[in-house]
């Protein structure tokens, strides 16, 4: 098996030269070139645990997310794989189930095996990031913000909620909203985005139509028969997810 000082030697440069250009730092084209072709022809694949053990980081981002079989993270899952990739990074995908525990478990085993970073759809708006940040391992929220100060990509629950409940109300006067679980702040945003569709009309939203469960088919399934029971039943639903509906 070829070694970092087998590519020097074929390639006419020191080993830290290799070594910076296999890491990606800066060297003249022409050394970067010799180093890249002496490589690919000694086959030489750099030792992931060596150099782990030399910055302390992995390549590898961890990604937390609730529920891998919810469409939505299975494709956010399947983009930041994409993307990763084409950076020269791994991805551990992790489960929560939503659960706190369960989460604060992944972000502690992400410390201890030196993991470059975090992307989590955290359970809640206060997870515990103490033991990530530090460590100085940078992390990112997506779908759901926390109270912490971190870089976030979210998406515009309350617009959608409002935009989603406006188009309906142009042809029906009964128009519910069924959410997720009321402790995850994307129900609560998209909550407050049918409200205020109401409020734009120039009544109160109907607190009767207002329902929250889970993210889930049966959650869906399980206050749709409720909402269909009242002596005024909704004739238009907002649903809060893809899976609700």
């Amino acid at each position: 098996m070829a070694t970092i000082y087998d590519v020097a030697r074929r390639a006419g440069v020191s080993p830290a030269t290799v070594s910076r250009v296999l890491n990606g730092a800066a060297a003249s084209e022409a050394k970067a070139e010799a180093v890249r072709r002496a490589a690919e022809e000694l086959s030489y694949t750099p030792n992931r645990a060596a150099r782990t053990l030399r910055t302390q980081s992995a390549e590898v981002i961890s990604l937390i997310i609730p529920d891998i079989e919810n469409p939505y993270f299975t494709e956010m899952a399947r983009g930041v794989e994409d993307v990763a990739s084409e950076a020269g990074y791994s991805v551990v995908l992790c489960n929560s189930d939503a659960e706190v525990e369960k989460e604060a478990t992944y972000l502690r085993i992400a410390v201890a095996e030196h993991m470059s970073g975090v992307i989590l759809a955290a359970t809640n708006e206060h997870p515990d990031l103490g033991v990530v940040r530090g460590a100085g391992r940078p992390v990112v929220a997506v779908d759901r913000a926390t109270a912490d100060d971190i870089d976030r990509v979210l998406m515009p629950n309350h617009e959608a909620g409002l935009s989603a409940t406006a188009h309906l109300l142009k042809d029906y006067s009964r128009v519910a909203y069924i959410g997720g679980p009321e402790h995850v702040q994307t129900a609560r945003e998209r909550a407050e985005g049918w409200r205020e569709a109401h409020r734009r009309r120039g009544s109160e939203a109907p607190a009767d139509l207002l329902r929250f469960d889970s993210f889930l088919v049966d959650g869906g399934r399980r206050v749709m028969e409720e909402l269909l029971g009242l002596p005024e039943p909704p004739d238009a639903v907002v649903a809060g997810n893809n899976l609700i509906g």
